[in-house]
């Protein structure tokens, strides 16, 4: 082995050894393959070429004295491989299909003849990945395009793939039985699975989930996807950062052919029902309009060397959110002590003043402040309850370039850019119970990616590769601007608590404790990989530097909080006890 390669091994070796961390960038495949004659002798020095359907471009290979030849990194996409050898004919096999993650096997066994004449082999590659344990599976374009994707995240095609499941209501997916994040259904969750996108984490540390969270559609757009692989434990050397579940995404680039597509969808509520529980409490059919619009080009700036790639996709929906709480909405004046003819002023306050509540005065009726605070309640409970508008906008704008040179130096640089605004999107879901409708905060969602890469190889042995990328995820919550943004959280408590046999559910007027939080989470990455072939063996080393800066602000709920518990007499005997929190 030469000098500089033992070296080079050695050196990175030892990095490795020093700093342990978890290994995330794969953006590729690989092929792998063994040259042979009819008898079976393997053929060292023999001249393998891989071309690239989509672009055109070469990589030539020679291999070694086990007659062995790899490509460790290729870009996925459709291949075909020509081995010539001297005293053999050319040997032609397509198609060679190259996988994110993937190692594609290719024996080659040359008939003997000149070199002039060919011999082209047509078929699939394997089914069996006889080269590593990996259980994994991959879910490629020809998926994404031919399946219907209603909202267009593309990560939910990974239900798919054998061990994943729906964790929630909201978007999350469980691999193994793993929590699919934080926001999942089980108590003191710690989702524990990665996501990665061009070689560049797309995990929220956070969160425990895919970027950008469940309110957002989507960070990356549909068709912006290639690819992506769901690999489930045991994994292979360049997997890391999870427990069980890796979902590796490898975006589009461009072809030595222009390419270029637009859509544009819309469901409207016009033409259909009702929701159910909304018509069992008489109100009627919410205006529920979905629009999905966008476009995307591909070509070559300079053919077979450098090409781009930019996809656009917006998501448009008017969705609203109805407040259902039976015990409230049957409140009236006659559970204050007053008759039912009592005459009440027009609200002044949001809320009332409590201490003017705490019990029935003599004479009810006849009692001004009585009857303003009676009035002022009233009008808090009812102005919460019903349909409140919620609008979602969400778009995606992807760029990225590639160029390979003559050298065999690959460069790429990818770009994302998402912005989400949802006035009272914070909750989801069609109907709620414990949010009246001035806690419906709003939501929105900034995010950031940029990744880049080069990959070198020296001879037909040594493959070297570099990743950087910097990413921002910014979430925050703002008050829906119903009331003022200083009152605090009001807690109604029915009767006899939120069990539903004796009572239904608390509810919640004033400011949301939620509203006003943010979570601002950047990242810088920065990894080297290197692989190597000697004989039958592949030896890879690695080494990845992370820095994650995360701000929380109050995200969840408010700092402090004081609490009173008052009491609303009734003629009926009913009492509602009220909790504030500042």
């Amino acid at each position: 082995m030469p000098r500089p390669v033992l070296l080079i091994s050695f050196l990175f070796l030892t990095v490795a050894c020093w700093i342990v961390t978890a290994q995330v960038s794969v953006t590729s495949g690989a092929v792998r393959g063994v040259v042979s004659d009819n008898s079976g002798a393997v053929i060292a020095n023999a001249s393998v070429t891989l071309v690239s359907r989509s672009s055109g471009s070469r990589l030539s290979r020679s291999s070694n004295s086990a007659g062995i030849f790899a490509f460790p990194s290729q870009p996925v996409g459709l291949y075909a491989l020509e081995v010539t050898a001297p005293g053999f004919r050319r040997e032609i096999v397509e198609p060679v299909l190259v996988q994110i993650g993937q190692t594609t096997s290719l024996n080659v066994r040359l008939q003997p003849g000149a070199a002039s004449e060919a011999i082209t082999v047509s078929g699939e590659s394997p089914l069996l990945r006889t080269e590593d344990s990996n259980q994994s599976s991959i879910v490629n374009r020809e998926l994404l395009d031919g399946l219907p994707l209603n909202g267009r995240r593309f990560l939910d095609f990974a239900l798919l793939v054998p061990n994943a499941s729906p964790d929630g209501q909201n978007g999350l997916v469980s691999f193994a039985g793993e929590q699919g994040g934080e926001d999942t259904g089980y108590a003191n969750a710690n989702g524990a699975n990665s996501f990665s996108v061009d070689g560049a984490s797309a995990t929220s540390n956070y969160f425990g989930n895919a970027r950008g969270g469940e309110k957002v559609p989507y960070i990356f757009g549909e068709n912006a996807i290639e690819e992506f692989q769901v690999a489930v434990s045991p994994y292979r050397a360049e997997y890391g950062g999870a427990a069980s579940g890796f979902v590796n995404v490898v975006t589009r680039s461009g072809s030595d052919t222009m390419h270029g597509g637009g859509f544009y969808y819309n469901r409207n509520s016009g033409t259909g029902a009702n929701d159910a529980v909304d018509k069992a409490n008489g109100f009627p059919r919410p205006v529920n309009i979905l629009q999905q619009f966008g476009g995307s080009l591909g070509g070559a700036l300079i053919p077979h060397r450098a090409w781009f790639f930019v996809d656009y996709e917006q998501q448009r929906q008017k969705n609203p959110i109805t407040a259902i709480n039976a015990p409230f909405a049957d409140l009236d004046q006659t559970d204050f002590g007053l008759a039912d003819d009592t005459e009440l002023p027009p609200p002044n306050s949001p809320f009332p003043v409590p201490s003017d509540l705490a019990q029935v005065p003599a004479n009810p009726d006849s009692n001004p402040v009585y009857l303003q605070d009676v009035a002022n309640a009233l009008n808090a409970i009812q102005s919460n309850l019903g349909v409140q508008s919620r609008f979602a906008n969400d778009w995606s704008l992807f760029s990225k370039i590639d160029y390979r040179d003559a050298k065999d130096d690959r460069f790429y640089l990818s770009l994302n850019w998402n912005r989400f605004d949802s006035p009272n999107g914070f909750i989801l879901g069609p109907q709620t119970a414990l949010f009246g409708k001035s806690t419906l905060a709003n939501a929105f969602v900034r995010d950031y990616h940029a990744s880049a890469g080069w990959s070198h190889a020296w001879g037909s042995n040594l493959l070297n590769e570099v990743h950087a990328s910097f990413s921002r995820d910014d979430q925050y919550s703002t008050p829906t601007g119903m009331v003022d943004p200083v009152l605090p959280t009001v807690l109604l408590m029915p009767p006899g608590g939120e069990d539903e046999s004796s009572g239904g559910s608390n509810f919640q007027l004033g400011n949301a404790g939620f509203a006003g939080g943010r979570t601002n989470e950047a990242l810088w990455q920065i990894s080297d990989h290197v692989s190597y072939l000697h004989g039958k063996h592949t030896f890879k080393f690695g080494v990845e530097f992370t820095d994650t800066h995360l701000t929380d602000l109050a995200f969840g709920g408010l700092a402090a909080h004081s609490a009173e518990t008052l009491t609303w007499s009734a003629m009926r005997t009913r009492s509602i006890p009220l909790i504030s929190r500042r």
